[in-house]
């Protein structure tokens, strides 16, 4: 938690006056919370073998997120291709989980040479600058 502290003054004008005066000033105390998620895998590894006269078929991993700060949170979940995701937006309350599939296409590389394919599921919150990234 960050706590914050700010001096805050109300001005006013009094008949035309142009120098304004402090009616009243206040100190103003705050503590932001940054939100935290937990993971059930710190990554997904998918492995496909391309097999003559075999359809390339997606393949499909869960990954479970929770969150573990203090406040709900609603999450935006992006991933590039050839990686996807069905679920795009998440609320998630103090410590229950949510399962989510992530998927791999295989058949988007077309050219049949052994690569590594590195992709990343960035995970956004709503009205706070954190990202989360897996």
């Amino acid at each position: 938690m960050d706590e914050a502290k700010e001096e805050w003054q109300c001005q006013c004008t009094i008949a035309g006056e142009r120098k304004p005066k402090v009616a009243f000033s206040t100190r103003v105390f705050g503590k932001f919370i940054n939100p935290s998620l937990s993971f059930s895998e710190p990554k997904l590894f998918f492995k496909y073998l391309w097999e003559k006269g075999v359809a390339s078929m997606p393949i499909t991993k869960t990954l479970s997120l929770a969150n573990s700060g203090p406040l709900p949170t609603t999450v935006t979940l992006r991933i590039d291709p050839p990686f996807s995701c069905a679920t795009e937006k998440l609320t998630l309350t103090n410590g229950e989980p949510e399962t989510i599939s992530i998927d791999f296409d295989p058949g988007m590389k077309q050219d049949r040479l052994s690569d590594n394919i590195t992709g990343k599921l960035t995970i956004a919150h709503a009205n706070h600058p954190h990202r989360d990234v897996v």
